[in-house]
């Protein structure tokens, strides 16, 4: 990954079955990357990047798109929380989340 010159926009397929990512669980970008995240997840859950407190609504069998830019360096967990969201709850449930990759953002 480059740490040097202008800010790229980046975009990443990434599939989460089993609540694992397949392949590689490390994303990268560089400092102040525009990062396109198309995330297709085989259930209904909750995407949460710490570091950034971003929380991304993720429906099973779609593939949902985000996009941020990448301001803050280090490494950030991405953590998967998974429950039915309904009415009732617009977030999922305690202990029942999985540490599944990080976000590692390198500084220009």
């Amino acid at each position: 990954m480059r740490s040097w010159g202008d800010p790229e926009e980046l975009t990443l397929d990434v599939e989460i079955r089993d609540r694992t990512i397949q392949g590689a669980s490390t994303l990268q970008a560089s400092q102040d990357d525009t990062l396109t995240l198309n995330i297709t997840a085989d259930e209904d859950a909750e995407l949460h990047l710490h570091g950034y407190d971003l929380v991304w609504h993720l429906y099973g069998g779609e593939t949902d798109t985000f996009t941020l830019v990448t301001h803050a360096t280090g490494r950030f967990a991405l953590e998967l929380h998974v429950a039915a969201l309904d009415d009732k709850h617009d977030h999922a449930h305690e202990g029942e989340e999985f540490t599944i990759g990080t976000l590692e953002v390198q500084p220009r």
